[in-house]
This record gives C-alpha cells, structure tokens and sequence, in this order.
C-alpha cells in the first residue's frame, strides 16, 4: 500500500510512475471517501477504481449514535440538580460521653442519614 499526502503544487508526473517504478501495478484507490480527492486521482492516475474506507465508513453512523445517546442523556437528567464533590452532603456523626443516674454512658447521634442506625449504650 502506498501513502500519498495531498500535495496540489506538485507535478502529477511523479505519482503517476511512482507504482511503475516500484513493479507495482495501480489496481484502486481507498480514501477517506472526501470529495476533494475525486478530481486529482483522475488527473493524475486517470480513470483508477476508488473505494472508500471501512473504517471511515463505520465511524461516520457511530459517532452520530453516540451523540445522540448523549444528547438523550443530557435531557433526561435535566431537571436533576448537579452537585459537584463539594457539593455533596456527608452524613455526620456525633460521638460523646455523659453522665445519666451516675454511670458514665457513650451516646451517638447521626445527622444527615434518612435512617439512623445508632444505639445508646
């Protein structure tokens, strides 16, 4: 496979004996499927078979499905607000001792918690 940059200021004479030189006959062309290469290949290599390349071909409906996903999931979470790291809330928890009928007891509190799985002990 030979690689050819576009380069529009240059004599087609080269290219055109470049696959000669090297024992090498031009059987097609792939590109990236641009309608800026249609003209120059004729120019130069003349009427050569073109084909485009399947992996432009396959990225093209790809990467317009994945923006669409994305623009679905940018709609759903809409209405949602959007808190960052600092933003989120930590639940806190309050350890302490105090003295209740004379004994010494540890107590815990939880705050922020929808649920509260602390025991007095």
């Amino acid at each position: 496979m030979i690689r050819l940059t576009p380069i529009w200021n240059v004599s087609s004479a080269p290219l055109r004996s470049l696959p000669e030189e090297r024992g090498l006959t031009l059987r097609g062309i792939t590109t990236d499927g641009s309608s800026l290469y249609r003209q120059p290949i004729v120019k130069v290599f003349g009427p050569v078979a073109h084909e485009v390349c399947e992996f432009h071909t396959l990225k093209e409906p790809t990467g317009g499905m994945l923006r669409a996903v994305a623009e679905v999931r940018k709609r759903l979470a809409g209405g949602k607000p959007k808190l960052g790291r600092a933003g989120r809330r930590r639940p806190q928890r309050v350890v302490g001792l105090g003295v209740v009928n004379g004994l010494t007891r540890r107590w815990e509190r939880c705050s922020g918690l929808a649920t509260c799985s602390c025991s007095v002990s």
